[in-house]
C-alpha cells in the first residue's frame, strides 16, 4: 500500500512568526520587569498597574500606566497586521 503524502494545511511561516511577535510583545514588559529585579511584591504591583491601569496602592487609575503595558503590543499588532495588507495591495498595482 502507498503512503500518502501529509498535507500541512497550508500554513504560513510569516503568520506564524507575527502571531509569535505578537504573544512576545504582550508579555515582553512583564519579563523585563521580572528579570530585573525578580518575582517580588513591588514587581508585582507594577505589573497589574502596567496591565490594567489601576494601582492597588494608592487605588487609583491612571491611563499612562495602562498605556506602559499594553503600547507595546498594540503597536505589533498594528504592524503585523497592516505590513502584509500594504504588501498585497502593492502586489496588485
Amino acid at each position: 500500500m502507498a503512503r500518502r503524502k501529509r498535507r500541512r494545511g497550508g500554513k504560513s511561516l510569516t503568520q506564524q512568526a507575527f502571531k509569535w511577535i505578537r504573544v512576545g510583545a504582550l508579555v515582553a514588559p512583564e519579563v523585563a520587569e521580572v528579570m530585573q529585579y525578580g518575582l517580588n511584591r513591588d514587581s508585582m504591583r507594577s505589573i497589574i498597574s502596567h496591565k490594567t491601569g489601576y494601582n492597588i496602592d494608592t487605588r487609583t487609575f491612571d491611563w499612562g500606566e495602562l498605556a506602559v503595558g499594553w503600547m507595546p503590543y498594540i503597536a505589533s499588532v498594528l504592524v503585523t497586521y497592516s505590513v502584509p495588507k500594504i504588501a498585497s495591495i502593492l502586489r496588485r498595482l
